[in-house]
């Protein structure tokens, strides 16, 4: 019930894991472009950003997501729990105060719908999954090709109103998403699965667990691959 604008638009944008892939590739451009990067492996040495140094570093990304969507799909099978919108319908006529589109309101719990959609089989979490991957992937390559894991990651400028799920109405101003790194991306990106309503608390915590290094083995991947 606890949600502003920033946590739904996190909420939303968390969602589109394009977008997530999209911000983590341009803010790692910007950061050889920045620290003018020398690629000693790949290409010439005197470029900042070979083409070839781009499809490496995105070939293990999409590896890291990609097994850690695998993994998680797998508890979600076996575990196969319902999610908290379910239990909350479950209650039927009892009036319930959180959360609805236009502010916090009361209404009986089968009305009661998460911010975001949601699909089947709660446990565990595989945006969470998918975030700890990645995170994981990320620090490797920056630590592989000798720069320092830590910069920030941009999505950019929320426009005012631009909410998919409250048009015209959230943000109420502009909104600019930019985390100092990786790690922050990644812890904030798994709690707005909390924050909107998709999973229970236990779920984030146990996909990170379980995808733990899934992004390291990713780099021992793409090492092959020189």
């Amino acid at each position: 019930a606890g949600l502003d604008d920033v946590k739904k638009m996190q909420v939303e944008v968390f969602d589109n894991k394009l977008e997530v892939i999209g911000a983590i590739i341009n803010s790692f451009i910007g950061k050889l472009l920045t620290d003018r990067y020398q690629d000693q492996e790949l290409q010439q040495s005197d470029l900042v950003l070979s083409y070839e140094r781009f499809i490496h570093f995105v070939v293990g990304l999409t590896a890291a997501e990609m097994d850690s969507i695998v993994i998680a799909w797998k508890e979600k099978v076996n575990y196969d729990l319902i999610r908290p919108t379910s239990v909350i319908k479950s209650l039927g006529d009892e009036l319930i105060t959180t959360w609805a589109p236009g502010g916090i309101q009361e209404f009986p719990a089968r009305d009661f719908e998460a911010y975001k959609r949601v699909m089947p089989s709660e446990y565990v979490s595989g945006s969470a999954a998918i975030f700890e991957a990645l995170k994981d992937y990320v620090v490797g390559y920056m630590n592989l090709i000798g720069l320092n894991p830590t910069f920030p990651v941009v999505f950019g400028t929320i426009p005012a109103g631009s909410s998919s799920v409250e048009p015209g109405v959230v943000p109420k101003t502009d909104i600019d998403l930019v985390y100092p790194d990786i790690e922050t991306m990644a812890e904030i990106g798994s709690d707005s699965r909390l924050d909107g309503g998709m999973h229970f608390d236990d779920s984030v915590p146990a996909a990170q667990e379980l995808c733990a290094g899934i992004g390291i083995h990713a780099i021992d991947f793409v090492i092959k691959l020189l």
